[in-house]
């Protein structure tokens, strides 16, 4: 509301009161569609939000579940690793006797002795990746930095 008072004439004795007011109404016809258009980009953020975060979900459980075969896989290469070099250490213990009895040279004992290094350095590889791989599982699990102690444990 706006109102406003003054006064017309040359003389004040014979002036005039003058009196103007003005009611103001303001109704707002385009403002429901700015609020709609509004209120639907806010849905398509929020419907945007909950696909990346079941995305997310999705790529953790994959990770982890990666993780998992990973450390499987390598704890077989372990296995296989520790079989071969009990293996080459026997063979090498068969090749010592051998020469030791005369039946053969030195060369077999040195083959054995190189398969027995080389069996040797798997091994520590293998080692190697199985540890990297429980590191690997920590981590994806989100216990890297408070567990990694409890996964090298032991071997």
């Amino acid at each position: 509301m706006q109102a406003d008072y003054g006064d017309i004439g040359v003389n004040p004795a014979t002036s005039h009161g003058t009196v103007n007011a003005a009611a103001v109404l303001q109704i707002p016809i385009f403002q429901g569609g700015k609020i709609h258009g509004e209120a639907l980009e806010a849905g398509a953020a929020l419907t945007e939000a909950l696909q990346r975060l079941e995305n997310l979900r999705g790529q953790i459980d994959e990770d982890v579940r990666d993780a998992f075969f990973d450390l499987k896989s390598t704890a077989d290469r372990v296995a296989v690793a520790k079989s071969s070099l009990e293996l080459a250490t026997q063979t090498l213990q068969q090749a010592r006797d051998r020469f030791a009895s005369g039946v053969t040279d030195n060369i077999e004992v040195v083959q054995a002795q190189e398969s027995l290094a080389s069996a040797n350095e798997s091994y520590i590889g293998s080692l190697y990746s199985y540890n990297l791989a429980k590191i690997t599982l920590a981590r994806t699990m989100g216990i890297a930095e408070s567990g990694f102690k409890e996964y090298l444990k032991g071997n």
